[in-house]
């Protein structure tokens, strides 16, 4: 769906349910050349601050409506330290006419977890930012506990159970991003044949050795996304509800910033990136396993899809974007020299 379909949407429902529009360019899911699947716009909603959210119906899971179910087990089962999601202030509704659907979530106005200036160009290992990252842990470890509840509630653990292995998962996400970069740019990669070919093998040849398990955890884990309720616990703003080879959580955070290293040389942002990895991990070696194939198949769509095809964050490189054509090129050198470290270090290879 283009731009202007879901402005035009949003422009035809929000004065009719009194959302209020903030002064703020809204945000757009982009799928590749025009196609854009979400829209979101911040605002006021019956006196509270909200998020406005339209989707193109035809980009939606089969399993969407389930979203929301998890989304309230997972509110009423959540505590301590976990992270928390928002509240959803008009549910779901489907528009006739153009294929859309819409929802209203109460938005979290609190700092994110870490900042953008600090991913992008600051040092991770800094006493301040190691504080952050260990709050930021110790929240993720406490999630995968009340993940584990809500599936066992509302019997996801059977679903996981008959769900595909580990290793289907890894060959339909591959399948995914190369029939994505077929779409938009045929006959052409970011990353040549045999370094493609040698990624695809070395992840699927080690999964299929190690067999990692899959649980029920968000499809991003990330700063800003993630931020800062009034109530001082972090909430994740983006993520939704999907089943992921166990460590998905940890390669989505280091994958978020592997994304925005534009300004940072390789060595360093390898040291960043593994410095990240120990504090998640601890000395679970399973965890730390399942964190390295899975930010491996991060870093392949990073490479072959997010950067090649202009993805955000590398929309407009060099033009009105916020990425010059130097910084634009460095993050795509960085994007492949993680790829081929991550790759050449997972066990069995």
């Amino acid at each position: 769906m283009q731009q202007d379909e879901l402005l035009f949407a949003f422009s035809g429902i929000a004065p009719k349910i009194g959302f209020q529009k903030a002064d703020e360019e809204p945000w757009f899911a982009h799928v590749g050349g025009n196609d854009y699947s979400q829209f979101q716009q911040h605002g006021i909603f019956e006196g509270l601050p909200a998020a406005f959210r339209i989707y193109d119906r035809a980009s939606l899971s089969p399993d969407f409506d389930d979203q929301f179910r998890l989304q309230d087990a997972y509110n009423s089962t959540v505590e301590g330290e976990a992270v928390r999601l928002p509240k959803i202030l008009s549910p779901y509704k489907e528009q006739d006419g153009p294929s859309i659907g819409w929802l209203i979530l109460e938005r979290i106005t609190g700092k994110p977890v870490l900042d953008m200036r600090t991913i992008i160009s600051g040092s991770l290992t800094s006493k301040t930012n190691q504080d952050k990252i260990r709050k930021v842990a110790e929240a993720y470890r406490a999630t995968l506990v009340v993940m584990a509840e809500v599936a066992k509630y509302l019997f996801v653990e059977v679903k996981i159970k008959k769900q595909a292995s580990a290793f289907d998962y890894f060959v339909a996400q591959f399948n995914r991003w190369n029939e994505m970069v077929k779409k938009y740019e045929p006959g052409m990669h970011a990353l040549n044949d045999n370094f493609r070919a040698d990624i695809i093998s070395g992840v699927l040849t080690s999964v299929g050795r190690y067999k990692p398990e899959m649980e029920l955890f968000w499809n991003l884990f990330q700063s800003p996304g993630l931020r800062y309720g009034a109530d001082g616990h972090i909430y994740n703003t983006e993520g939704r509800f999907e089943i992921k080879p166990r460590g998905f959580g940890i390669a989505s955070w280091l994958w978020n910033i592997a994304l925005y290293s534009w300004k940072k040389r390789k060595q360093r942002l390898f040291e960043d990136l593994d410095f990240c990895a120990d504090i998640f991990c601890g000395k679970d070696r399973n965890l730390y396993y399942g964190c390295q194939v899975n930010f491996a198949e991060r870093l392949y769509a990073g490479a072959e899809v997010d950067h090649f095809l202009n993805r955000s964050p590398f929309e407009n490189p060099g033009k009105e974007g916020r990425i010059t054509s130097r910084e634009y090129a460095r993050a795509g050198k960085n994007l492949k020299f993680l790829l081929s470290e991550t790759v050449g270090y997972l066990p069995s290879l």
